[in-house]
C-alpha cells in the first residue's frame, strides 16, 4: 500500500500535465491558410472567403510579398488569369506546404488540389454567393501533408515532456503532493474504502444474524429471487450481504434477463431444479438444452447471455453428478 501511495503523486502529476501537453502539440502542428493572388478580382475573391468563413482565414499576399512559406501551411492560388507572378511563386520553397490553385495555373504541381477559375470570377464579377462556397469547400477539403516522420514523433516528444516535467514537479513539490494525498485520504469516506478492501473469510461472512438468514434461506431452497429477500430487511442492507456472501462463494447470482436469482453453488442440482419452477425462461432453456444457440434464442425469446448462464448451470450441474 505503501508503494501505492508513492505511485500515486508522480501518476497524478502526468493526468495533469498529458492534456497541456497534447494541447501545445496540437497547437504547434496546427496549420494556417495563407492566399496568393494576382489582381484586383483574385483579391476580392480571398477577401470574401476570409471574411466569411473564419475557419479557412488567412493573410492575403501578391507574388511578389511572398519570401517564406510557414511550415504545413495550406497555400490558396487563386490565379484568375495567366500571370507572371506564377514564375515568383515556382521560385519559393514549397516542399513544407500544401497547394490548392485555380484550374488556370498549369506549371504548378497543386495534385487534385483544384479550384475552377471561372468561380472567382463568378463571384468577383456577380457576387455569386454559390460559386464562393464551391472554392471555400475546395479550400476546406484539402489537408496539410504531415511528413510521415513527423507525425510519428510527436506522440514520442508528448510523452518525454509529460514525464519529464512531472518528474521534475515531483521532485520539487514531493512533501506537499503527499501531505495532500494523505488528506485526501482522510476524507474519502469509510464505507468505500471498506468496499474496497474487504477480504472476510466464510466462516467470518456468517456470524451476521442477517446474512446468516440471507444464506440458509438460499440453501433451503436452492434458489430464489432477490426480490423475494427484501422482506428479510431493506434493498440496500440486502444487496450489502448479499454481495458479501457472493465474494466470499457461499452464494452464486444467475441473472435471466433483468431477473436477478441467488442460488447456492453447493447444490447445483437443486438450485437448477428450483429456478426451472420459478421461471420459464429457465425451464425453457432447460428442456431445449441439446439444440443450437440460435434455436433455443427463437424457441424461448431470451437473450443470448442468460441461455449461455442457464447453460453453464446445467453443465455444472451434469459433471457433479458424475463424480
Amino acid at each position: 500500500m505503501k508503494r501505492l501511495s508513492n505511485l500515486i503523486a508522480p501518476l497524478l502529476l502526468i493526468a495533469i500535465l498529458a492534456p497541456l501537453a497534447l494541447l501545445i502539440a496540437m497547437v504547434v502542428l496546427a496549420y494556417s491558410y495563407t492566399y496568393i493572388v494576382f489582381d484586383s478580382c483574385g483579391y476580392e475573391t480571398a477577401k470574401a472567403i476570409t471574411r466569411m468563413y473564419t475557419n479557412i482565414s488567412g493573410p492575403i499576399l501578391f507574388p511578389w510579398q511572398i519570401n517564406t512559406m510557414p511550415r504545413n501551411s495550406i497555400v490558396v492560388v487563386l490565379a484568375t488569369n495567366i500571370s507572371i507572378g506564377l514564375e515568383l511563386i515556382k521560385s519559393v520553397d514549397l516542399s513544407q506546404v500544401t497547394l490548392v490553385a485555380t484550374d488556370i495555373v498549369g506549371n504548378v504541381d497543386v495534385g487534385n488540389n483544384i479550384i475552377n477559375y471561372s468561380d472567382a470570377w463568378l463571384y468577383c464579377i456577380y457576387k455569386d454567393r454559390d460559386a464562393l462556397n464551391r472554392i471555400a469547400r475546395a479550400v476546406m477539403s484539402v489537408k496539410p501533408s504531415v511528413s510521415t516522420s513527423q507525425a510519428s514523433l510527436t506522440p514520442l516528444l508528448v510523452a518525454v515532456v509529460v514525464v519529464g516535467v512531472a518528474a521534475s514537479m515531483y521532485r520539487a513539490f514531493e512533501d506537499k503532493l503527499k501531505n495532500f494525498i494523505d488528506k485526501v485520504k482522510r476524507v474519502i469516506p469509510l464505507p468505500i474504502l471498506v468496499f474496497l478492501r474487504i477480504k472476510i473469510e466464510k466462516e467470518e461472512a456468517l456470524n451476521h444474524p442477517l446474512r446468516r438468514a440471507i444464506y440458509e434461506v438460499i440453501t433451503n431452497s436452492g434458489a430464489i429471487k432477490l426480490y423475494d429477500l427484501l422482506k428479510l430487511g431493506s434493498r440496500a442492507s440486502i444487496e450489502w450481504h448479499v454481495w458479501i456472501l457472493i465474494r466470499t462463494g457461499l452464494v452464486s447470482e444467475v441473472r435471466v434477463g433483468k431477473k436477478r436469482y441467488l442460488i447456492d453453488p453447493a447444490n447445483t442440482e437443486q438450485s437448477l431444479k428450483t429456478l426451472i419452477q420459478l421461471d420459464e425462461d429457465v425451464k425453457c432453456i432447460a428442456e431445449n438444452s441439446t439444440k443450437r444457440l440460435k434455436e433455443l434464442i427463437a424457441i424461448c425469446r431470451t437473450d443470448e447471455e442468460t441461455i449461455n448462464r442457464v447453460l453453464e448451470l446445467i453443465r455444472k450441474t451434469q459433471s457433479t453428478a458424475t463424480l
